[in-house]
């Protein structure tokens, strides 16, 4: 099935190349095209949108074109026709309905993302047209839904798009011509899913409602944890209308979360939503499970001695019976259909092979091994796996597997995922259910919670690490990978080897205060202390959100080489092994950033080389607020359709410089690091936390977490103490609100833990009242450092941010530029001042501060020296000949200002390339 691509946008009518529809589905499934699409689907102009949308590549998919493409150059039909959806009302459910139908082949979201794209194999013997109107009559019997008539056309285009939850079946239906026809009756493009006509017949609410008594009789939950075949159950029995909510409540209630309020309003969601006119898909889930689907039909008695029309009158007059009576056909047929897969599969245990009867022979499916279903999991995003145990021939070592809902429901994706152990799958579709039947009814299967990131887990109340949990005493995965924790089975999380490192945990070689010595002695106090308060912080994240709703982030910034990213990544060392590097500059953050946010709850993230710029910024801001950053999900049911990236970790962050914009100043928590010179001391203290570090930290969080109870019962209270005795130390009142929240949260668990003597943070101060001053000082010191960045955000505080960058990148020279005189230093003002101005376009795309402006905040800044003692006529070396070491003549309107100041205030470095 090849057909023509088209790149550079509609307006090139020259196939590019022929590619197949797997080609097709990894180009939309991939990020190619996210970046234009997000575009169109945020642009609320159409004039725009259509612009847009000019220029996204395209396909014919109803064949490949020479030279250019037109009806009459089509070299050779495909064999695929593509059904256009526009402006489809409830498009998730619409999409996760057409996906069930027998011939769907491809479907995806459009680039507007408000339709579907249907592609649909078809024969090729009639005109592509003839095809075209019988799936358009289809579409329109089928699911209310009317086609762009434009489809007809076999050179129509057909734009890409993005959606990585695209639909493909390869082994779909080919549609075959009927001589179908549309409607005739002019109709909107767009059919409303209300008061569309049920096909549902009387014979099928009798076969439900058999099915629902065996269900009912035997416990059997077919509604895979209340996820999409839930939906798709209710979606089925809403074509009985009303009648059938009675029937989903009985199918709902096997599943031990059944709600009452939950399922009703599900129902109410598929009445209004559906677009299945009879119930076929609940046949066949039920199938699946293994039921016989011929339940309540009147020729199925003829199994138990009647004749056909014995049997066809006893369902006459089961029809008649009072409501709420069985059907006493159901009853007699029940029995036999539940033990079919007991009496059809067998296990035989001194071959070691499973056999499954069909028709008076016995199939070997699995040769040389068994296998069994030990636990169906299921994530936050229901998702629903399988763990499979096996056991082979001649081997007392089983293994487990975890497969995907679709490999364990697949006979060819089930073989492929054993094929690397050595093992073979011999079995259709038909033998496959059986033997998970077998499995369900002769063993039972548990069901296990998938844990999709390390750390806290809310619902069962553990801290996860690759090999091991915690919930009070380290717990040990069984066989499986399983941790039995709080009552609950649940799926140790693994995301891939180097995150599993990353999060493994070891015996601790030394305690928390032991290593707190080591990093204070490797980055002293100034750097040490607050970047341990907020690890602290991030253990018990949870606790401190359910009090005040804030998650401030850790900023730490200063001159290149000063450590500053060590400083941090030796914290990371205390979830498992060190954090590698990601580098905010890098090409390839785009996926890994989110990532990265979303793999660990109450745990630390660390990202290097943060811009103001940077595309994260909102997204890191907005985490501050717990919230993620909002973005279009992968099943979009339009483009004004968003979910967050959920963000459960603390982030820590790495500069060169202060950040620009206000808001995402006002939610960091920042520490000045501008000191290069390390001590013979420093070193070697470094060095020994590195060595320790290689073995894995996590220890040291465990010995922590055992506190988790205390932080929960003393939270409130504590943070309300620590807030109010720091707001006492500025009775004026001109901190803001948020600056105090944001210290209050850094400090409140490791105030906690020293006062009652978990942790000692290398304080001789043992008493509440002396801990509580010493935490106010502190505090002190870091809210006053907080309010000059947060209202000194000035022109002045840009223009000597914008001289470091200068002089970090080799654009301003000593003696050239500027030159110590002293305490103070000379700047080359003027020329220094055009530097400026061009960079500060570069960066940020708008004007800079103008010269006036900065000079009277310098002349603020020196007050009370004089203006004239200020800017002055100042000898520099010669530009031209910056070896000359001789000062040139005196360069007018140059300035002095006070260097101990500027290091101060603002973090300006200026000897750092001294020799």
């Amino acid at each position: 099935m090849n057909f023509s691509f088209y790149q550079g946008g509609i307006t090139n009518r020259f196939p590019t190349s022929n590619i197949t529809l797997a080609d097709l589905a990894a180009l939309i499934t991939s990020d190619r095209y996210k970046v234009v699409v997000l575009r169109l689907q945020a642009e609320q102009i159409e004039k725009n949108q259509k612009e847009i949308k000019k220029t996204i590549d395209y396909v014919t998919p109803g064949g490949t074109f020479h030279p250019y493409r037109q009806a009459d150059h089509c070299q050779e039909r495909s064999g695929l026709m593509v059904i256009d959806l526009d402006d489809v009302e409830n498009l998730y459910e619409t999409k996760i309905q057409l996906e069930q139908d027998p011939y769907a082949r491809m479907i995806f979201v459009s680039p507007s993302g408000t339709g579907l794209k249907v592609l649909v194999a078809i024969e090729t013997a009639n005109e592509h047209k003839d095809y075209f109107n019988d799936l358009s009559f289809y579409f329109q019997r089928e699911y209310n839904l009317k086609p762009d008539s434009s489809g007809s056309d076999i050179s129509r285009a057909c734009y890409l798009s993005h959606d990585p939850d695209l639909y493909y079946n390869e082994g779909s239906q080919v549609w075959k011509y009927r001589g179908l026809k549309p409607p005739k009756e002019k109709t909107k493009n767009l059919v409303s899913t209300e008061n569309k006509k049920r096909s549902t017949t009387k014979a099928n609410l009798k076969q439900i409602r058999a099915l629902v008594e065996v269900i009912e009789a035997n416990g059997l939950d077919i509604t895979t944890d209340y996820g999409k075949e839930w939906l798709l159950i209710a979606f089925s029995m809403s074509t009985l209308g009303e009648e059938g909510r009675e029937l989903f409540h009985r199918v709902s209630k096997q599943n031990p979360s059944y709600d009452e309020k939950e399922t009703d309003a599900k129902f109410d969601n598929a009445l209004e939503k559906s677009r299945f006119t009879n119930p076929a898909k609940f046949f066949s889930i039920c199938q699946d499970y293994g039921l016989d689907i011929t339940l309540g039909k009147g020729k199925k008695a003829k199994a138990d001695g009647e004749n056909a029309t014995e049997a066809a009158t006893e369902d006459e007059k089961q029809d008649d019976q009072p409501a709420g009576e069985k059907p006493q056909l159901v009853v007699k047929e029940r029995p036999r259909r539940i033990s079919t897969a007991l009496s059809s599969v067998f296990y035989d245990q001194d071959e070691m092979t499973i056999l499954v009867r069909s028709g008076k022979t016995l199939v070997t499916c699995c040769d040389g091994y068994f296998f069994f279903l030990r636990y169906v999991t299921e994530d936050e995003q229901e998702n629903v796996s399988w763990i499979i145990e096996f056991q082979q021939l001649h081997t007392d070592q089983n293994f487990t597997l975890e497969l995907t809902n679709k490999e364990f429901l697949s006979p060819d994706s089930f073989d492929e995922a054993i094929a690397s152990r050595g093992l073979a799958l011999n079995a259709g579709k038909a033998e496959l259910k059986l033997i998970r039947t077998y499995n369900f009814q002769k063993w039972g299967v548990k069901k296990a919670v998938k844990v999709i990131r390390f750390g806290y887990h809310e619902q069962s109340n553990t801290y996860f690490f690759s090999n091991k949990a915690f919930n009070g005493q380290i717990i040990e995965p069984d066989e499986n990978n399983i941790i039995h924790t709080n009552g609950k089975h649940v799926v140790l999380p693994s995301l891939n080897d180097d995150l599993d490192d990353r999060f493994i945990l070891t015996p601790p070689p030394i305690s928390f205060n032991q290593w707190y010595e080591l990093y204070v002695k490797a980055y002293l106090w100034d750097n040490a202390f607050l970047p341990v308060c907020f690890y602290l912080t991030s253990l018990f994240r949870d606790i401190a959100l359910a009090h005040k709703k804030i998650a401030p982030l850790l900023y730490v910034y200063g001159v290149a080489g000063t450590g500053k990213s060590s400083v941090l990544r030796s914290l990371t060392n205390l979830f498992g092994r060190e954090q590698p590097e990601i580098n905010l500059k890098a090409d390839n953050t785009d996926a890994v950033v989110p990532k990265m946010l979303s793999i660990v709850s109450n745990g630390l993230v660390q990202f290097d080389e943060m811009t103001d710029d940077s595309k994260f910024q909102g997204m890191f801001q907005a985490s501050y607020d717990n919230i993620g950053r909002m973005r279009t999900p992968d099943n979009a049911r339009g483009k004004l359709d968003f979910e967050s990236i959920d963000v459960k970790s603390m982030i820590m962050l790495t500069a060169n410089h202060m950040p620009k914009y206000q808001p995402f100043l006002e939610r960091c928590l920042f520490m000045i690091n501008n000191n290069k010179k390390k001590t013979e001391d420093q070193r070697k203290n470094w060095e020994i936390l590195q060595d320790l570090g290689k073995g894995g930290l996590a220890g040291i969080s465990v010995e922590l977490l055992h506190h988790r109870e205390l932080i929960k019962a003393e939270y409130s209270k504590a943070y309300n103490t620590l807030l109010r005795k720091f707001k006492s130390l500025f009775p004026g009142g001109e901190i803001y609100e948020r600056n105090f929240n944001n210290v209050t949260q850094l400090l409140t668990v490791a105030y906690i833990l020293k006062v009652n003597g978990k942790i000692d943070l290398g304080m001789e101060e043992c008493d509440e009242p002396d801990v509580l001053d010493a935490f106010a000082q502190i505090a002190y010191q870091q809210i006053i450092f907080q309010h000059r960045i947060l209202s000194e955000k000035s022109a002045l505080s840009e223009f000597v941010e914008m001289i470091q960058w200068l002089y970090d990148n080799n654009k301003i020279y000593e003696g050239v530029h500027f030159r110590f005189d002293g305490p103070n230093v000379m700047f080359r003002f003027s020329s220094i001042y055009t530097s400026f101005k061009q960079q500060y376009y570069f960066q940020y795309q708008q004007p800079a501060p103008t010269k006036d402006a900065i000079e009277e905040e310098i002349i603020q800044f020196e007050t009370p020296a004089p203006r004239e003692e200020i800017f002055k006529g100042i000898r520099f070396r010669d530009p031209d000949n910056p070896e000359e070491q001789k000062l040139k003549d005196k360069v007018n309107h140059s300035c002095v200002m006070t260097y101990t100041r500027l290091q101060e205030r603002y973090g300006l470095d200026l000897m750092a390339k001294r020799t």
